[in-house]
């Protein structure tokens, strides 16, 4: 079975931004890349720190970086966010007709808030790398990776941002201050611990050693939280790697892991799931050997089912916490969709594990009861004049049950013969919040300003565990300006639903 798309895209991505001489993505889950940087590249070490100090002092820059000026009266975002939190409290309106915005508009300056013109949302341009990491190499672009990857950390007050180059950034939330780069490589699925905000859990690049680290923020020190190599062997010999492929996610309370684990030549050997608040030895509850390679691996929020997107379908196994098992029979799997599509697992309003999705077959975004396989349609993508789009899901709101985030991109009219113009169709360029339930609310927060045509210019929204804060990635208006992630505020208790 060949590599997915979305992994054969990501690493044409870094291709084409770099200019990196790579090895063809093999055809085969078999046949490893014959350089690293297939998938993505090493970081280089011109214009970074010293390696042995994981995390580095960097001075704030400018709000340079804009030649056109200012949108609407500037805004400092620290300030307004600590003296008038309620100042971007919007009303959002529900249903998927909305105005079309003003294009045309200059793209706003580094760290100053502007307003959307018809939600009024408050939105800051957030990164730069030209203003973030100058040195002898600096990236070409600083932004959030993916929906699924949480940018935000259990309080929000720091973020991490992946650059061009391959390596992780560190930010001061809400000034947005860049405290420097960390020494964590591309590919290590750096994850928030979900209570302690100073904590960032990683694994190996693409998974190597098959184990989880564990970086304190303040100090810089860094420990192996977990080695699950040798319990890994017991079942494969030759177990080498372990991580989500990029994609997946650990339970809402960071304990379960669901792993794809590799030889070191990323053969593939099989799935297995891992309780982290269990002692060593008996971590992994349980395995399911394969030689077909997911596109990524994920855990719902609960814990309660490892979710596999193999490329035929999508998959929850039940795992039993209390029992330490999992039943990967495939008498117990349960159907999800007949796809591997972008999507997330979200929690519901009533608690529930909920997996949703972007669905082409049907033409909707939907979301399934991942407990009962219960199927629920929320937002139309195909439209009239044959109009559709795509997008991706966030839903880490997990303090906030019940609300997922949508970003669209790639709008177009007569089944792709032309795009749409801005605005022209609600899937247009669009952020938005879907209510999780039959019939649920659709609410348009911010049109995105997009004006790019490459992968790392998707907006890929992604959300804090509250839903006070978003992030989604453009190059405004043009592509030819640097991609940016730009933070969406919605301060609590200010977000007015109808």
């Amino acid at each position: 079975m060949p590599f997915s798309p979305p992994l054969r895209r990501y690493a044409a991505a870094w291709v084409a931004l770099l200019g990196l001489a790579c090895a063809p993505v093999p055809a085969s889950p078999d046949a490893a890349p014959s350089s690293p940087d297939a998938r993505a590249p090493a970081p280089s070490d011109g214009g970074r720190a010293d390696a042995t100090s994981p995390v580095t002092d960097a001075a704030i820059g400018t709000d340079g970086g804009n030649d056109a000026g200012d949108v609407d009266p500037p805004v400092d975002a620290a300030a307004e966010d600590a003296a008038v939190p309620d100042e971007c409290a919007v009303t959002l309106t529900p249903g998927t007709t909305t105005p079309r915005p003003t294009w045309g508009v200059p793209r706003p300056a580094l760290r100053r808030t502007f307003r959307d013109e018809h939600t009024g949302a408050c939105v800051t341009r957030v990164t730069e790398a030209s203003d973030d990491a100058a040195g002898a190499n600096p990236p070409a672009w600083i932004r959030h990776e993916y929906s699924r990857r949480a940018a935000y950390n259990a309080d929000s007050s720091l973020a991490v941002m992946l650059s061009s180059n391959g390596w992780w950034h560190l930010y001061d939330v809400p000034a947005w201050t860049h405290r420097g780069e960390l020494a964590v490589g591309a590919l290590s699925e750096p994850t928030w611990h979900p209570t302690e905000p100073n904590l960032l859990r990683y694994v190996g690049r693409d998974g190597a050693g098959a184990r989880v680290m564990q970086l304190d923020t303040r100090s810089g020190d860094a420990r192996v939280l977990a080695d699950l190599a040798s319990e890994l062997r017991g079942v494969w010999p030759a177990a080498s790697r372990g991580w989500t492929k990029e994609e997946g996610r650990p339970s809402r309370d960071g304990q379960i892991l669901t792993w794809q684990v590799e030889r070191d030549d990323f053969g593939i050997l099989g799935v297995a799931v891992i309780d982290l608040s269990r002692p060593a030895g008996s971590r992994v509850l349980g395995t399911l050997s394969t030689d077909q390679r997911p596109d990524h691996v994920s855990t719902t929020p609960s814990g309660r089912f490892a979710v596999v997107s193999w490329l035929d379908g999508t998959y929850a196994y039940p795992v039993d916490r209390a029992a330490g098992t999992v039943d990967f029979r495939d008498s117990a799997r349960r159907l999800l969709h007949a796809r591997s599509e972008h999507s997330d697992l979200a929690i519901g309003a009533g608690g529930e594990d909920l997996f949703v999705y972007y669905d082409y077959i049907e033409g909707e975004i939907a979301m399934v009861d991942v407990a009962t396989g219960a199927r629920t349609a929320l937002l139309p993508i195909y439209g009239a004049d044959h109009s559709a789009f795509a997008g991706h899901v966030a839903g880490g709101a997990f303090d906030m049950p019940g609300w997922a985030v949508v970003s669209t991109y790639g709008c177009t009219i007569d089944y792709g013969a032309r795009p749409c113009a801005h605005g022209e169709r609600f899937g247009d360029d669009r952020l938005a919040l879907v209510e999780l339930r039959a019939g649920g609310r659709v609410l348009s927060i911010a049109h995105m300003h997009n004006g790019g045509d490459d992968y790392w210019s998707e907006p890929q929204a992604t959300v804090n565990r509250d839903l006070t804060r978003i992030l989604f990635a453009a190059r405004w208006e043009s592509p030819d300006v640097e991609v940016s992630s730009y933070e969406v505020r919605l301060p609590a208790g200010s977000l007015t639903l109808p």
